[in-house]
């Protein structure tokens, strides 16, 4: 489904179901999202769901929220499934939740890994996944 510019609705125009499912239910779908939130199905290098991990895609673009723990820095924490990878890698910044004020980098792959790096991470040290967001195009 893809987002469709939203008529000028004119006094005196009927509001149809057809009209309806176009501009209001679909494009709040577009909005909101295509799927629902997902959970990665398995954390590898003792990386672990630590807060509310998931996924989702909202047009041409993947959503990730929640905070991962216990991994080994610069290693794969999981792999986002098919249709949500970027085509190209990205680089983005992540929070460490630990109220040192320090930042780390999240970097997935095309291929779907996702894997922070930075010399701050522990393995008692939460990454935050939120407010990253990827796009499909």
């Amino acid at each position: 489904m893809a987002w469709t510019t939203p008529a000028t609705v004119l006094v005196g125009d009927p509001a149809t179901s057809s009209w309806a499912n176009t501009f209001v239910r679909d494009n709040t779908a577009w909005l909101y999202g295509d799927t629902a939130w997902s959970v990665p199905g398995a954390f590898t290098n003792s990386w672990a769901n630590y807060f509310d991990v998931g996924y989702r895609r909202v047009g041409n673009t993947v959503l990730l929220r929640g905070e991962i723990k216990g991994g080994v820095s610069n290693t794969v924490a999981f792999t986002l499934p098919s249709g949500y990878a970027p085509p190209a890698q990205y680089v983005g910044p992540a929070c460490l939740n630990d109220g040192s004020g320090n930042l780390c980098i999240l970097v997935v792959q095309p291929s779907g890994t996702v894997a922070p790096y930075g010399s701050a991470i522990s393995s008692s040290t939460p990454v935050s996944l939120d407010g990253t967001v990827l796009s499909l195009l």
